[in-house]
């Protein structure tokens, strides 16, 4: 963890995956993050993975395909549902509703009937997962896709 580099700092040559971790606090440090952005549209534009679990998917929020049209648009994507913001007691705390927003840059939203169950959706190169409990079948996901270009 002390030679972490942050996003800012990443070549993103050199990597052919990202994954956008969630929490809270990303809904208000990943969506207008340029630095997130240079990176994510970066991996993405070489033929890498995007990926993102829970809250990290407000990373996708703003990336960009090659056509400059949102990177979620008519793509499949999961993450943080309303109902689980409902849930956990924090709707009217955080400054946009994760769901409602990917859906406004035109993603194909969906989700767990069940709250809180694992959850994880693949779109070509693009891997979400709903919420904490995705993260194993988001990296299973990840694994599977990077499998397919060795």
């Amino acid at each position: 963890m002390k030679s972490t580099r942050s996003v800012a700092e990443a070549d993103p040559d050199d990597y052919s995956t990202i994954f956008f971790t969630g929490g809270h606090g990303t809904m208000w440090d990943f969506p207008d993050s340029a630095d997130v952005q240079r990176t994510g549209d970066a991996i993405y534009a070489a033929g890498g993975i995007v990926s993102s679990v829970c809250h990290g998917a407000c990373a996708l929020i703003n990336l960009r395909d090659a056509d400059g049209n949102p990177l979620v648009q008519n793509r499949s994507v999961t993450g943080f549902a309303t109902v689980e913001e409902r849930l956990a007691g924090v709707k009217s705390r955080v400054p946009f509703l994760l769901e409602d927003e990917l859906r406004a840059k035109g993603a194909k939203y969906v989700r767990s009937t069940v709250p809180m169950t694992p959850h994880a959706v693949r779109d070509g190169r693009l891997i979400t997962g709903q919420n904490p409990v995705s993260t194993k079948a988001v990296s299973d996901l990840i694994l599977g896709a990077l499998a397919e270009t060795e």
